[in-house]
This record gives structure tokens, C-alpha cells and sequence, in this order.
């Protein structure tokens, strides 16, 4: 073999190898009990952004409320709670393509919030899918409320309140 064959099969090689990893549906957030894909983690990301949309303030999806909800789901549920939380996923991307003929994710921004509206009222929607939407809904709400951005930008929060006397002698108090 010449030394140019075999530089040619190397570089061949690793750009299929490079190509190969690069396909993989693999998700962003590590976690160690929720096995999870990328096409999920959209998922996720998608309905959050549909729960608290952008605005002139930003939305779930520039928080990343949609990992936080993982890593509760992954760190805080029960084993059972966590099949739960992976089944309900899959029932709502199964009745979101029963209802629409399309994934979450392709809907327009209507057709989200008709199907989200669709679920809180309970037309024909089994208890295991409202139960998944409650809890991304809960954690989607707390994951913005507890956010830097909303309790800097619109609750004014300060960490200390109040004037500050940080080196006051004994004797004065």
C-alpha cells in the first residue's frame, strides 16, 4: 500500500466516524435515571416556549426552563414518576399526531395552544397526559418565576433589602 492510499482511507474514515457521531439524536443535558433523546429534548423545548412565550421579556425557551424540568424529573421524581414523566411524553407526541398529522414541534403556534388548551380542559384526554402537562406546566412556572431575569427585571428582588451596615462595632448595637 502507498503512503497516499493510506492517508486517503484515513481521512475517509474519520469524516465517516465524524458524520456518524454528528447523526446521533442525542440530547444536551446529561442525566442519569431519564433516558432521553434530542427529538424529547425539542419536545420539551417547544411546549415551554408555547406555555411562556417570548415577548419584550424573555420566554421559557431563553431561560431553558425545559432543562430545569428535566433535571427535576431526573434528580427529584421517584423511579415510577420518571416512567410516568417518559410515557406521558410519548402519549403527547402520539395524540399531538392523532389530532394534527404533524409533531409538536411543526404545529404553528395556533395549533399549540388549541391542543394545550385541548388538554386542560380534558376533551377525550386520558389522565396520564393531563398528569404529564400539569408537571411541565408546574415546573415551567417555577423555573420562570425563580429566574434571574424575573426576579431582577420585574419583582425587583435584592438580595439584601434595605440599607446595609456591614462593620457596625459591638458597642452601638
Amino acid at each position: 500500500m502507498d503512503r497516499r492510499t493510506a492517508i486517503r482511507n484515513v481521512i475517509i474514515i474519520g469524516a465517516g466516524a465524524s458524520l456518524f457521531a454528528s447523526c446521533q439524536d442525542k440530547a444536551s443535558v446529561a442525566l442519569k435515571n431519564i433516558p432521553l433523546t434530542g427529538s424529547q429534548e425539542d419536545l420539551l423545548s417547544a411546549l415551554t416556549e408555547t406555555i411562556i412565550p417570548s415577548t419584550d421579556f424573555a420566554g421559557a425557551k431563553e431561560l431553558e426552563s425545559h432543562k430545569f424540568i428535566l433535571m427535576m424529573a431526573d434528580d427529584c421524581a421517584s423511579p415510577d414518576d420518571q416512567n410516568k414523566f417518559m410515557s406521558g411524553m410519548k402519549l403527547f407526541e402520539d395524540e399531538c399526531l392523532k389530532k394534527y398529522s404533524s409533531k409538536f414541534i411543526k404545529c404553528t403556534q395556533q395549533q399549540r395552544e388549541e391542543f394545550l388548551l385541548s388538554i386542560e380542559t380534558g376533551e377525550g384526554i386520558t389522565e396520564e397526559l393531563v398528569s404529564f402537562y400539569q408537571t411541565i406546566k408546574r415546573y415551567t412556572i417555577q423555573s420562570f418565576t425563580t429566574s434571574e431575569a424575573f426576579l431582577t427585571k420585574i419583582r425587583n428582588y435584592s438580595l439584601i433589602p434595605g440599607p446595609f451596615k456591614g462593620c457596625v462595632p459591638m458597642a452601638s448595637v
